[in-house]
């Protein structure tokens, strides 16, 4: 047999206090703290809260009160206290004492501060020539730090967005090529224009001018780095920058050249197509991408490279792959009445774009002559269905065929359809990023820009206005199509000027600078700033396009803190829920000096209006420390229009976008009353961590 005994022990009454997770200095805090009654009879006693600054061993209040709690129940009592200012964190010490028992708790809490960090900006584009003034008004404050940056010729920067063979993941036909392309196009960079080679040589001395702007805008950002899922992206892009400097190296991209040929050659067949891995049967894409590299790569100026023979069996592979697709043509014309044009192939463009620019190499089949005029007459007749991508290769084409009135109409069209933004250049309103390579923003630009070069129907200027769009581009997003970037940089490099000089920067303090100073087309000076407006005059140089940014960081309260933006803004409101009958919410926004109660369901709404694409953005609001959140799990959050990282903090929301499009873009989420008291919310803000001049934050909101 056995035996079975148990023991229960408990205590007679135990305190609860309900803490939040952070004080506010400012704050009139108030802490409920529970006692509660486990014994068959009422029980009585005193109830100390007492806190205590952790650091100093400081008193702030001692509060004492009586307690009496009936039989089996619960009794809550409130303390209010004022959170002092210059106060880290406090020591809240609770104990219930009767006659015959005692019970505390001892918690420390840490405390943040009513003021918060304000970072203001004011950016511009300096064009040739050109005279600008930079000026922020810091508000009522001191302790200002000023920073100022400037690329006297921003084309210097775009450089930094050099690709690299480490950038391709695999060894295939593409990236082969691709490989070929950027290895040729940095010799020539380093042939042709020395002196960038030099620069590039001395940024690399010194890392920091290497990194991602992810990593050099710290100081500049109210979010740290690690504290975003972007980290890996900062630390390859850092990686790529280092590799800068190996991609202006002549001889080792002299060996580079020669191994990718040498390899290229492996995925030939000998029909003259490429397969997309070795072993592989031919394809036409890959044959197109690969004999496209090769002719552009022949076109660069200064290029001695001789690939003509793998260039000429590829052609002949193109010409059987054009006379083969005007029979499915042919066939699709023949089954619909209405008029089959291209629109929907690009690559049908660029493939006779290729066979018109290459007949040097080899003369046209004359079975694919045949198909280039059939294509060519009906898409003279249904052009204006083309895509802004493929009217620019359909120009490229007519001038290729000597065609050039109908090319000229084509190229007005272009011309025609541009808009004119003064911070951002010439661009088309339609040129947005897709996920094909012929939908990249950055390639389309590229290519209507050499159409309207090879007609002759853009001016010098508006030449320089649609160079800074991609300028502008590079400022703002990181580029990730390799082929289009190199073809950017390309194009960039060989229509723009290098030279810093001739150019004057005069400080707040009456400092003069001179853009020669711009040791790595880069300057950067931090003072100290004024209450006030703060001014920076910039003079541009001769023959460049400068980027100029101010920026003005201090510490100020939160109920002094007035809206601000800079091409990004971001305005919140809470609002009270309450429901009908239905269970709908009716929402009530809540004013200054408006009492809530515990226990209410809050809603914040987010408001961020941005003119133009940003990549990396960060969007951060801070709450009063008497609310809580009602969903605590950070997730990935897919919502229409935009896609976000939201992360929950101790006293806010952090909402990180890869990209935040050009728009306006509403954001929410719940939060419920925990605490009694007075307490002041933080501020919102938004800012481009890849560019911070690009930023902005709201008021404070109700208290």
């Amino acid at each position: 047999g056995y035996a079975n005994q148990s023991i229960c022990t408990s205590i007679p009454f135990s305190v609860r206090p309900l803490l939040p997770r952070l004080l506010r200095s400012g704050d009139r805090q108030t802490i409920s703290v529970s006692v509660i009654n486990y014994e068959n009879e009422a029980t009585v006693g005193k109830v100390s809260f007492i806190v205590e600054d952790t650091v100093y061993k400081k008193e702030i209040c001692k509060i004492t009160k009586d307690f009496n709690v009936l039989s089996k129940g619960t009794q809550t009592i409130d303390f209010s206290f004022d959170v002092p200012d210059s106060i880290t964190s406090v020591k809240i010490t609770t104990v219930a004492e009767s006659d015959k028992f005692s019970d505390g708790e001892v918690h420390s809490i840490n405390v943040v501060s009513n003021r918060s960090r304000v970072i203001k900006a004011k950016n511009a584009i300096i064009r040739k020539g050109g005279e600008k003034t930079l000026t922020i008004n810091a508000d009522e404050s001191d302790n200002i730090n000023l920073t100022f940056e400037y690329s006297p010729n921003s084309v210097w920067q775009a450089i930094m967005a050099m690709p690299n063979d480490k950038d391709l993941d695999e060894k295939d036909a593409f990236a082969v090529s691709t490989s070929l392309y950027l290895n040729t196009i940095g010799k020539l960079i380093s042939t042709n224009h020395p002196e960038i080679k030099n620069i590039v040589d001395k940024w690399m001395n010194d890392t920091t001018t290497a990194d991602s702007p992810l990593y050099n805008h710290q100081d500049k950002s109210i979010v740290s780095l690690n504290a975003t899922p972007w980290k890996y992206e900062a630390m390859k892009e850092r990686d790529r920058h280092l590799q800068v400097s190996n991609m202006l190296d002549t001889i080792k991209t002299g060996k580079l050249i020669k191994e990718s040929l040498d390899n290229l050659k492996k995925y030939q067949k000998n029909n003259g197509g490429f397969s997309w891995w070795s072993g592989g049967p031919s394809s036409e894409w890959a044959t197109l991408y690969v004999a496209m590299t090769l002719n552009r790569i022949r076109n660069i100026k200064g290029n001695n490279l001789n690939n003509n023979d793998i260039l000429e069996r590829s052609l002949m592979f193109i010409d059987k792959c054009i006379h083969d697709n005007l029979k499915y043509y042919q066939l699709r014309k023949s089954q619909n009445n209405s008029s089959v044009y291209l629109s929907t192939s690009e690559a049908d463009l660029r493939e006779l774009h290729l066979r018109l620019t290459t007949q040097d190499v080899l003369p046209i089949s004359k079975n694919a002559k045949t198909a280039i005029n059939v294509y060519l007459k009906d898409l003279s007749q249904n052009w204006k269905g083309l895509s802004l991508y493929g009217k620019a290769c359909m120009v490229r084409c007519l001038v290729a065929a000597k065609k050039d009135s109908l090319a000229k109409v084509i190229a007005t069209a272009i011309h025609q359809g541009y808009s004119k933004n003064p911070d951002q250049g010439i661009y088309w309103k339609d040129n947005v990023d897709y996920c094909s390579w012929h939908n990249n923003s950055i390639a389309v630009h590229a290519e209507a820009m050499r159409a309207l070069k090879e007609t002759n129907m853009v001016t010098d200027e508006e030449f320089a206005e649609m160079q800074l769009w991609l300028l502008h581009k590079r400022e703002t997003t990181s580029w990730k199509s390799l082929t289009a970037t190199a073809d950017a940089i390309d194009i960039l490099v060989n229509t723009m000027s290098t030279s810093i000089s001739n150019g004057t920067v005069i400080m707040p303090n009456g400092d003069v600078i001179n853009s020669e100073a711009a040791d790595g087309g880069y300057i950067r000076r931090t003072l100290n700033g004024k209450a006030g407006d703060n001014s920076v005059k910039i003079n541009g140089v001769s023959d460049g396009i400068g980027f100029a940014t101010l920026f003005a960081s201090f510490n100020s309260d939160n109920d002094k803190i007035t809206s601000a933006s800079n091409h990004l803004s971001i305005s919140k409101k809470t609002f009270k829920v309450n429901r009908d009958s239905a269970n709908k919410e009716i929402l009530t926004e809540v004013k200054p000096n408006d009492v809530l109660n515990v226990g209410d369901e809050l809603r914040v709404e987010l408001t961020a209006h941005n003119d133009q694409d940003l990549d990396y953005v960060c969007i951060q609001d801070v709450h009063a420390t008497c609310l809580e959140p009602e969903k605590l799990l950070t997730q990935f959050i897919y919502n229409g229009s935009s896609s976000y990282y939201r992360s929950i903090t101790d006293n806010g929301v952090r909402l990180y976008f890869d990209r935040l499009s050009k728009g306006i873009f509403k954001f929410s989420y719940k939060l419920h009353v925990t605490n009694k008291g007075v307490y002041s919310p933080g501020i919102a803000t938004a800012e481009c961590m890849y560019s911070p001049s690009f930023r902005g934050n709201s008021e404070s909101g109700a208290k």
